[in-house]
């Protein structure tokens, strides 16, 4: 599952209020428009709406950027375990959802 971080200082501006992230740019480490979609997952419809233009940072540039104080980041716990354990990065609210997935294609006799 994916969930929005941000650096300590920008999730406390945002205090666990959904409007507030508008308040920040919206970063996103994958394609499509993840952001609308995790406030229509929150049924916060009247959000998704009014979701600007989102930017697309590779995961590692992206990480950066949040934690430089540069917007916030839907990307799963895997990609940011270690600065969220580092106190560099903070969940900011508990609902994430599933977004994309993997195949593996493998030949046969392999």
């Amino acid at each position: 599952a994916i969930y929005p971080y941000a650096a300590p200082s920008v999730a406390r501006a945002i205090a666990g209020r959904e409007d507030n992230l508008l308040n920040f740019p919206l970063l996103r480490d994958r394609g499509g428009e993840p952001w609308a979609r995790w406030f229509t997952e929150i049924n916060r419809p009247d959000l998704a709406a009014r979701v600007p233009e989102t930017r697309r940072l590779r995961a590692l540039l992206a990480i950066e950027a949040v934690i430089a104080e540069q917007g916030v980041l839907l990307s799963s716990a895997d990609n940011v375990k270690h600065d969220e354990a580092a106190g560099r990065l903070v969940r900011c609210f508990n609902h994430g959802f599933q977004q994309g997935s993997y195949n593996m294609l493998i030949g046969e006799g392999v």
